[in-house]
């Protein structure tokens, strides 16, 4: 008996190769360059808590209350006490990660959502595989763990949609 369901196994397969690739590829190409300059806001707010255990830019000014992303604040000054002269690369190399996650958690289950597996595959492709997605491994800030944490959040609403309009509802979350 043939398996008709192989052939797109098979192309799905080869859409979480393609992205792992992918990310793979930016990551080491970009491996060198430089953050955004507010990616060193929490490399030192990380340093100054490791160090004096106080969220502070100037330790003289006192705490600062107003840090963008706790969470990954949070990340950061775990990777300045583990690897403190690495934190740069160490950062682009967890927001990698956290791209590949959410792009590989986001495929797999649009493809069971979908009556033809590759299309939910590809669409969650189009949507973590795009320019402005991966470049994100880069900037040394937040959004890839934010993009990782809001498919999170989202994909319920499709697990418990009727299956009428569930490729419908699939498409818009990659939006």
């Amino acid at each position: 008996m043939v398996d008709s369901a192989r052939p797109a196994r098979i192309g799905s397969g080869l859409l979480y190769v393609c992205f792992g690739l992918l990310v793979l590829g930016v990551l080491v190409t970009g491996l060198d360059s430089s953050p955004y300059d507010d990616a060193y806001f929490f490399e030192r707010f990380a340093r100054n808590f490791n160090r004096d255990h106080v969220l502070a830019w100037n330790l003289s000014d006192g705490p600062v209350y107003g840090i963008t992303s706790q969470l990954f604040l949070a990340l950061c000054v775990i990777l300045v006490k583990c690897v403190p002269g690495y934190v740069v690369v160490s950062t682009k190399l967890c927001l990698a990660m956290f791209i590949a996650a959410g792009g590989a958690v986001l495929m797999v289950r649009l493809s069971r959502l979908t009556d033809q597996p590759i299309f939910g595959a590809a669409l969650a492709l189009l949507a973590f595989a795009s320019p402005l997605c991966v470049s994100t491994i880069h900037t040394g800030m937040e959004t890839a763990l934010s993009l990782m944490i809001l498919v999170s959040a989202l994909l319920p609403l499709l697990e418990n949609a009727p299956s009428t309009g569930r490729a419908i509802r699939a498409g818009l979350l990659t939006t």
